[in-house]
């Protein structure tokens, strides 16, 4: 394993910096025998103490020797007062920049001809190269490059019979030279050259208007896509000026000047393959008339009529597999422009890239004729695809295009187009599950402001954030056509909850939303406000912990607008503050059938509470309101409480967690006990009323026929509250749930409450939490409730009431026929005494 990362280090960093690390390393350093050598006496590193190092020349496959000064000599000369190469028995690899010829054919000579498998010669003498070539012929070479060389002077190369050279790149050469080097290297696979001289020499002017229409003489021009190589010819013919494509793999090579006689003497009815090309189906032409000069794609052969042409027209192009890059898509492009004859073609499997599709795209916006195109396994980004998409804008007849395995995350879009594009009937688009992203959501968003059939888009899963929501959202503010849109399990965010949100004040038609899984609440409420619009008959919206504003308010307002039949609105837990409920009193004017009103854990202050009063004055319907956890303080208090004085419909009125003292506590026990309040239930639970409000309360209990359910836990009211409210429940007839939990009521307190539950024949329900009781607290309770005969429930957890307290109770369970459940978790009672209460028949002891 170290061995292959060696492999990309250079010889510096192995032998100076890693050998030195540890023993192991040293050791892993001293045997690795695929050195690289780079010489450069310019360079500052010290290469007599790599010598040492290397200890081994064999150890070195590659060696670059470079020379930078004037004195071609400079580099050899020093290298060899350090280094022998004759030592090199294993050099795989040798490149030699800016030495000079004879120097370096002399160098050559010292190496073992039996490892060199690749040379390299790069000088800026153009005729350096051409010595070196006689002595390389001693190596059984893979690779050659002889930059610069000139071999136009070399009337015959002799390439040795042994060579399996694979790799070659020279300077210039000629078109003899270049089809003798073809067919002496049979295992050839890259040849590149700077330039080949002869072919344009070879081919007359005869491209003027004189000879193209007065003449009807016409060009062939064969692009070789395997070999990337354009070649000329000029043939004398009366039908049409024409270019052909090779494309097959097939190809006996012969020299210039022989297939240029051939080709004087060609013949109407003579076939081309005669002067040296094989397998005549392998031509691929494109045909320009003379006539009309539109390109058309064709099979025959260059000398057959019109109308044997018209017969064989190409109708399938497959170019699969074809190493085609985008210069490559370039022409072929240019070519299937005017082609009226090609219908289907496959470019899979080869190398196009953005710059290729967007050939083609130029291309599509003028064909008329093909209708499928394969171009599939390709390297074609979003970007491509974008240009594809933009070009079906003016085309209307391709139907099928395939671009699976491209890189670009939005090709699948461009498929689901077309699908839409080809069968009208299509009412949903399903693109979910693609990671289409955001230029994917562009694409599909943009193609649909033109659509007249899609009801029904399902994008999700689709890696969709806030940027490509918004190309959504600008769809929706002008379409007449969607009624349902899946965003869910996307990247979506509140500024693209938002977008959305913004878009649906103009948009009419959409009924389904669905913005689940994404990455905030806010989405949920976006789809609420969709699903209440769409459906008049919603009796409950509950649009709670959603972070909602003021504004956002309005926007369920709009939405609740047509609503017939809303009954339940629930928005607490957000940030809705003064002007929110402004824009909710506007609503509720006018509604005839909302009952409940829960607005808890909201911003709404004592500002907020003055427009509450509106609501309770109008609103004729309201049963139950929530306003807990508002900071509503002692003024908001007296507000609202002046409307409850003439509210005739309020059953249930929860004011818990807000900040008034025993002032609002006044203010509500007054309005309580006007002749006209309706309120059975009150919970003022976690406020500060204390004694004095308990006071208030208790006044209220003793007047009010009407208060049922009266809940002011953690209050502070102690003992002195407690017993207040004990004297009034001596007199009270009504009062069926009372909670006291977390008053801090202890001793005479409880004594109080105990004498009082002796006499009450109404009070059904009784919390008592967290007052610390303790034992004989417990047993002035359990002496209570062997008299009384109305409490069924009753909950005394967290009281520290112990084993003693609790066997007070199983006495006082044993003669009581109405109690029926009893909570007693968390006061220390032991597992025994735990067993003997739950065995009081007739009785539930829980925790």
């Amino acid at each position: 394993m170290l061995h292959l990362i060696f492999d990309y280090c250079d010889m510096k960093t192995i032998l100076l910096s890693i050998r030195s690390v540890c023993k192991d390393l040293h050791t892993a350093t001293n045997i690795y025998n695929r050195l690289e050598l780079k010489y450069d006496p310019s360079s500052t590193l010290k290469y007599d103490i790599l010598s040492r190092l290397i200890i081994q020349s064999e150890r070195i496959v590659s060696l670059i020797i470079i020379n930078k000064t004037s004195n071609k000599d400079d580099a050899l000369s020093s290298f060899d007062k350090i280094f022998n190469i004759r030592e090199f028995t294993r050099l795989r690899s040798l490149t030699l920049d800016g030495i000079d010829c004879e120097i370096a054919k002399n160098f050559l000579v010292k190496i073992s001809s039996e490892s060199l498998a690749t040379l390299s010669i790069r000088v800026n003498d153009a005729e350096t190269s051409i010595h070196i070539l006689s002595t390389a012929t001693r190596f059984n070479l893979r690779k050659l490059v002889l930059n610069k060389s000139n071999l136009i002077m070399i009337r015959d190369i002799s390439w040795p019979i042994q060579w399996e050279l694979r790799h070659l790149e020279i300077g210039i050469c000629t078109s003899s030279q270049y089809h003798t080097i073809i067919k002496q290297n049979p295992h050839l696979q890259t040849f590149v050259m700077e330039d080949c001289v002869g072919y344009l020499e070879d081919s007359p002017p005869f491209r003027t208007p004189f000879w193209l229409e007065e003449k009807r003489w016409f060009v062939i021009c064969d692009h070789v896509f395997e070999m990337q190589v354009i070649e000329l010819y000029t043939i004398p013919a009366k039908i049409r000026h024409e270019s052909t494509l090779w494309f097959g793999r097939s190809f006996e090579c012969m020299p210039f000047h022989l297939r240029r006689q051939h080709l004087y003497h060609l013949t109407p009815n003579s076939v081309f393959s005669e002067h040296g090309i094989n397998n005549m189906n392998n031509l691929l032409r494109c045909e320009i008339s003379s006539a009309d000069y539109i390109c058309r794609f064709t099979r025959t052969s260059s000398n057959k009529t019109n109308e044997e042409a018209d017969e064989e027209a190409l109708v399938i192009l497959d170019l699969s597999k074809r190493r085609i890059d985008d210069n490559m898509v370039q022409d072929l492009a240019d070519a299937l422009e005017q082609d009226n004859t090609c219908v289907t073609l496959n470019l899979s499997k080869n190398s196009i890239q953005d710059i290729g599709a967007q050939y083609l795209a130029n291309m599509l916006e003028h064909n008329t004729t093909l209708n499928a195109i394969d171009l599939s396994d390709n390297k074609i980004g979003d970007l491509g695809t974008q240009f594809l998409v933009e070009c079906l804008k003016h085309n209307t007849t391709l139907m099928t295009l395939n671009l699976n395995g491209n890189s670009g995350q939005s090709c699948l879009v461009v498929e689901a187009i077309l699908k839409i594009r080809t069968d009208r009937t299509l009412t949903t688009l399903d693109i979910s599950s693609t990671r289409i992203g955001n230029i994917g959501a562009q694409i599909v968003a943009n193609y649909l402001k033109f659509n007249t059939a899609i009801t029904v888009l399902n994008i999700s899963n689709n890696n969709i954030d806030d940027t490509g929501v918004q190309c959504v959202a600008n769809l929706l503010k002008d379409d007449k056509i969607l009624n349902s849109i899946d965003l869910s399990n996307n990247l979506i965010e509140d500024q693209g909850a938002r977008y959305l949100l913004e878009s649906l004040e103009q948009n009419t038609t959409l009924l389904t939303l669905k913005l689940r899984k994404n990455k905030t609440p806010y989405c949920i409420f976006v789809e609420n406000i969709v699903k209440i619009r769409g459906d008049r008959t919603l009796t409950t919206v509950d649009i709670s912990n959603h972070r909602l504003e003021d504004d956002d308010v309005r926007l369920i307002i709009a939405a609740l607008k047509y609503s017939k039949a809303l009954v339940s609105l629930n928005i607490s837990k957000n940030q809705i503050g003064y002007l929110g409920l402004q824009h909710l009193t506007d609503f509720l004017r006018y509604t005839i059938t909302l009952t409940t009103l829960d607005l808890s854990t909201n911003q709404v202050e004592d500002k907020g509470a003055e427009v509450l009063v509106d609501i309770l004055r109008n609103l004729l319907t309201l049963a139950t309101l929530n306003i807990s956890n508002n900071q509503i303080s002692n003024h908001g208090i007296k507000n609202l409480a002046d409307a409850l004085k003439y509210n005739k419909t309020l059953i249930k009125l929860d004011i818990s967690s807000n900040q008034f003292d025993a002032s609002g506590a006044q203010y509500l026990a007054k309005a309580l006990e006007h002749n006209q309040t309706t309120v059975t239930s009150l919970n003022i639970s976690n406020n500060s009323i204390g004694p004095e409000g308990a006071q208030f309360f208790a006044n209220t209990l003793r007047n009010t026929k009407t208060l049922n359910e009266l809940i002011m836990s953690n209050n502070q009211i102690g003992n002195t509250g407690a017993q207040h409210l004990s004297d009034a429940l001596k007199e009270n007839t009504t009062l069926t749930i009372l909670d006291l939990s977390s008053n801090q009521i202890v001793g005479h307190g409880i004594l109080n409450l105990a004498n009082a539950l002796k006499n009450n024949t109404t009070l059904t329900i009784l919390h008592y939490r967290n007052n610390q009781m303790k034992s004989i607290g417990t047993k002035y309770l359990a002496d209570a409730l062997k008299c009384n005969n109305s409490l069924t429930l009753l909950s005394l957890q967290c009281n520290e009431i112990g084993d003693n307290g609790a066997m007070h109770l199983v006495d006082a369970l044993k003669n009581n026929k109405a109690l029926k459940k009893i909570y007693l978790g968390r006061n220390g009672i032991s597992r025994k005494v735990w067993d003997e209460l739950t065995s009081v028949g007739g009785k539930e002891v829980l925790n």
